[in-house]
């Protein structure tokens, strides 16, 4: 069986010279320097707060907008850290490079580059000195390039389900591949990868 409500009381009538409760203000996600320094209540205007135009001071926010200060702060530690590892990555640099390769980095430092873009040009030099052709006897240039087997293997290339030997300039291919390079001069030149 239900049991029956309880009764509820009527609300407490307000008299009409009490004040009504304070309204939740609203909460600004970061206040300028000035305020901050003197204590007060900020309305986060941007460019200039409230307080800072009557005061007639300049307003200054260390924080972006609608950022707050522990946001900031990490922020600027994250630009701080990378900042460090670029620095510590140029003194490793500047520890095992020649003096003439040292005096190209600083003469790069000193005409106002970046550390990062300096360390980003060192980078790209390097990977293209790592890549140009090598004069073994000084009359060749050697390049280092993949072999067709390690990029297509022999095996897939001439399955019946390729795409491209399904064309009749597909079958071509393999046919000329097939008889017309064995009996050439070019099977001596250029023989075929290992299947």
């Amino acid at each position: 069986m239900a049991r029956p409500l309880r009764p509820l009381r009527p609300a407490a009538t307000r008299l009409h010279n009490e004040p009504l409760p304070p309204q939740p203000r609203d909460r600004v996600p970061s206040a300028c320097d000035q305020c901050r320094t003197r204590k007060i209540k900020c309305n986060g205007e941007r460019p200039t707060c409230l307080e800072c135009t009557k005061r007639s001071t300049s307003c200054h926010y260390a924080t972006q907008s609608a950022e707050t200060q522990n946001q900031a702060i990490k922020r600027k530690f994250k630009l701080l850290q990378a900042e460090n590892e670029a620095y510590t990555e140029l003194f490793e640099l500047i520890k095992t490079n020649s003096d003439s390769e040292n005096q190209e980095l600083m003469r790069r430092v000193k005409i106002g580059g970046e550390v990062e873009d300096v360390l980003k040009r060192v980078k790209e030099a390097d990977l293209l000195i790592q890549s140009s052709p090598r004069v073994d006897d000084g009359s060749r240039l050697h390049y280092a390039l993949p072999s067709l087997a390690s990029v297509v293997p022999r095996k897939r290339m001439f399955m019946p389900d390729n795409p491209y030997f399904a064309s009749s300039s597909g079958s071509q291919a393999e046919s000329y591949h097939r008889k017309g390079l064995e009996s050439s001069d070019a099977a001596a030149q250029y023989p075929s990868p290992p299947v």
